[in-house]
């Protein structure tokens, strides 16, 4: 209903009623008011839903099409919480597992720090072997 009465969905020769019952309705939603919901339904009706309020075949299709539909995102839920980070929940909820790979992590990165300090000679003493300006 309120897509169907939206203004911005709506071309600008948009019916003033229309505006107005735009906002009756949101007024009416954010109050709770059935009634007016109700009275505006049956002035405005939405187009994309009537055919399903008519049609309880059309009513099952569209159920088991929001059935697949959500099957689908299950699927895609579950690939992704199989996925970094979400598979690492459990390791955060082991301290010393956590503990572990912090460990793990620092010796890492210490040994790379070392090569670089290696490298770093390496290409210090090429350069005093064999400086760049002497051709």
């Amino acid at each position: 209903m309120i897509r169907s009465l939206h203004p911005d969905l709506n071309p600008p020769d948009q019916k003033p009623e229309q505006f107005l019952a735009f906002n009756k309705a949101k007024n009416a939603f954010e109050n709770g008011d059935v009634e007016t919901i109700e009275q505006i339904l049956s002035n405005y009706p939405p187009p994309d839903i009537l055919p399903y309020l008519w049609d309880p075949q059309q009513v099952m299709q569209r159920i088991d099409q929001l059935v697949e539909l959500n099957d689908d995102l299950d699927s895609e839920l579950d690939k992704i919480m199989k996925e970094f980070p979400y598979d690492k929940f459990d390791l955060l909820e082991n301290e010393e597992a956590v503990e572990q790979l912090v460990c793990n992590l620092q010796k890492k990165e210490q040994a790379i720090q070392t090569e670089i300090a290696h490298k770093e000679e390496e290409l210090q003493q090429l350069l005093k072997d064999n400086p760049p300006w002497v051709i």
